[in-house]
């Protein structure tokens, strides 16, 4: 059995013969570790990677209210782009843990794009409970962007978050359909030519 209660503890190497019990500090890195179980009321934090984006692989994972888990979102690709962690073998129980996410603010993602933040790779294991505040289909928004966050994501047994549309501008563009074609990218077809988040109301002869 390995304690952790306190400091940053960096794994970034095959830890899976011991159990990791944690009682307090910060977990992070990129290696392979066996179960770990969050205990006790102190505050933790569970990082993949660190200082940089990185994927961290368990086995049974079980965190409480008292763990705060941070990924840095800068694009798709997981553990180059983005932190992922990863269950190999095993449940998930988020225990009303916090989440915290950081995302690269000119990061511009298309429409319906997903990263999975925790990838269950068993098809028969499960994602139990939630991140505190945050049920399913609970949203965020990053330069104007707008993801939704889901529990049973991928390919059902997966925490996703899910790129579905973006900010209100509160701008409205009317089509009037005035120019030599019917192109949307036309701007003499609309009163002022739309951007992402704007309002589309088209005339009634159309």
């Amino acid at each position: 059995l390995t304690v952790l209660t306190s400091g940053t503890n960096i794994i970034n190497r095959f830890h899976r013969r011991r159990p990791i019990t944690w009682t307090g500090g910060t977990l992070c890195g990129t290696g392979q570790l066996g179960q770990a179980t969050a205990s006790g009321v102190t505050a933790k934090q569970l990082q993949p990677g660190f200082l940089t984006t990185g994927i961290l692989t368990t086995s049974n994972l079980v965190l409480n209210s008292s763990v705060t888990a941070t990924f840095e979102i800068n694009g798709l690709t997981p553990g180059v782009d983005y932190d992922q962690i990863v269950i190999s073998n095993a449940n998930v129980t988020l225990g009303s843990a916090a989440l915290n996410l950081s995302f690269l603010g000119s990061l511009v993602p298309s429409f319906g794009d997903t990263i999975t933040l925790i990838n269950v790779l068993n098809l028969a294991n499960t994602v139990t409970g939630t991140f505190a505040g945050l049920p399913e289909g609970a949203h965020f928004t990053n330069n104007n962007y707008m993801y939704q966050l889901s529990y049973v994501g991928g390919d059902g047994n997966d925490v996703t978050l899910t790129t579905f549309g973006f900010v209100s501008t509160g701008n409205v563009r009317l089509w009037g359909g005035d120019g030599a074609n019917s192109l949307w990218s036309n701007a003499t077809n609309w009163t002022s030519l739309p951007a992402q988040g704007d309002s589309l109301r088209f005339s009634a002869n159309i």
